[in-house]
């Protein structure tokens, strides 16, 4: 199983310092965010042979925002995937057209076969898929064999999914788990979800989601750490919340 460190949880470092400290906290994979900053070709080959001096597989690359889309930002991305054996590029909607969501998924999930991927798709209340039915049923209209969902714990709570609906999950759909913690009742516009969500995402175990619960009903899987957080980007160096991260998940793993 991979443990990674995601890219959204310490975005103010360089990738490689960022991967320096995820394998010192213990972390045997690492996440980067492209789109808003494309690698040249000679920094996707320091990224190879960091990769491979740190013992780091490539868990995602983000992201794919359909609707608000650059195709050649998106074409790029999914080349720097094939270069760095990424498992999956997260895909996300900035539109409701469920209809040209469908066939642009479809094109994208083409694109992650041809460099042996996943398109990850992820809903998040605050945005064009913005529940799990309508995650699942843009991926079952879809039918194809690069296509997969991600379990983000944040969005699974604001969401209202329930145990049963995780229980109940094709495991073979779900590409990974991204854990972090919060508050059980949270906010409900969706400019205040998106701003939880980039902003205040506690660590796992200091809140109160059911994480135990929710690692169980989706059995093993690799699991990303998310936590996106203000306050501990300033109160902590980039190498302390690392290892502040990987401690928070490694325990409830253990369980």
């Amino acid at each position: 199983m991979i443990l990674s460190l995601a890219a959204a949880t310490a975005p103010a470092e360089s990738r490689e310092l960022m991967m320096q400290n995820a394998t010192k906290a213990g972390f045997n994979g690492i996440g980067f965010r492209f789109d808003l900053d494309l690698p040249d070709a000679s920094e996707i080959r320091r990224l190879q042979s960091s990769c491979r001096m740190h013992g780091l597989a490539v868990l995602d690359l983000e992201v794919v925002r359909i609707g608000d889309e650059d195709p050649e930002t998106t074409k790029m991305l999914f080349d720097a995937a094939g270069q760095l054996g990424a498992k999956n590029v997260v895909v996300v909607s900035d539109t409701d057209d469920i209809g040209y969501v469908i066939d642009r998924f479809g094109e994208i999930c083409d694109m992650a076969l041809r460099v042996q991927c996943r398109a990850s798709l992820e809903f998040m209340g605050f945005t064009g898929i913005a529940d799990l039915a309508t995650a699942l049923h843009v991926i079952n209209q879809v039918g194809h064999e690069a296509s997969g969902l991600i379990i983000d714990a944040l969005h699974v709570q604001r969401c209202g999914v329930t145990s049963e609906d995780i229980a109940g999950l094709d495991k073979s759909l779900v590409t990974h788990l991204q854990l972090c913690d919060g508050p059980v009742n949270g906010p409900v516009s969706n400019h205040d979800l998106a701003y939880e969500a980039r902003h205040n995402r506690l660590m796992p175990g200091l809140g109160e989601f059911a994480l135990a619960r929710l690692i169980a009903d989706v059995g093993p899987c690799d699991t990303a750490v998310e936590v996106q957080n203000d306050a501990y980007q300033t109160a902590m160096t980039p190498s302390d919340l690392a290892q502040h991260a990987y401690n928070s998940v490694a325990e409830l793993l253990s369980c």
